[in-house]
């Protein structure tokens, strides 16, 4: 309902966020296996050293990738020849997402990978249903249709998201009760 503009915009935004997430996705998965052959052998030292070394690689790779990603974003939008309004809607857009996906987006999804790896998969999953109901979906609406931001309310609403997400799995992460799950 907010017009083909935002339509646009959005799919753009997608695209060139799927391809600058790749890196960090893709140590996640590497978070998983190492982490719990870590687990497994029942050496949690060194499944928490592997696993803030993985989480500082990640940041590190997020954080190259999205300072290109703000500089180059607006750069990059007349190759989509998108409308002007969707060309400045995406734009916005950008800047915001490659600061959230630079500072939070680790700590929401690959770092929930440490706790899946230990066998902590329920918590992860019950956290993000529910974040993702809440503030996704939930928040979503209220900032896009009731207080008229339309598609960055979407966006702001998925960010809280992610942040929701971050503190409670790096507060689960702190108080250690990873390590009291067990896999199989």
């Amino acid at each position: 309902t907010f017009g083909t503009a935002a339509i646009a915009a959005n799919a753009i935004v997608n695209s060139i966020s799927n391809l600058v997430m790749v890196p960090g996705s893709a140590i996640g998965l590497g978070i998983i296996t190492v982490v719990g052959q870590c687990v497994g052998a029942k050496d949690y030292d060194q499944a928490t050293g592997y696993a803030k070394r993985l989480i500082k690689m990640s940041y590190l790779s997020m954080a190259l990738l999205n300072l290109c990603l703000f500089f180059l974003g607006p750069v990059l939008m007349p190759l989509f020849d998108l409308s002007p309004s969707a060309t400045d809607l995406a734009i916005r857009i950008i800047h915001v997402l490659a600061i959230f996906n630079a500072t939070v987006w680790t700590l929401s999804f690959p770092f929930a990978n440490i706790l899946r790896a230990s066998g902590d998969a329920k918590y992860t999953m019950i956290v993000s249903v529910i974040s993702m109901w809440v503030f996704r979906i939930g928040l979503s609406y209220i900032l896009a249709k009731n207080m008229n931001l339309e598609l960055m309310g979407v966006w702001y609403a998925m960010f809280v998201d992610w942040v929701v997400r971050a503190i409670c799995f790096f507060i689960r992460f702190k108080s250690g009760k990873w390590k009291t799950k067990t896999v199989i």
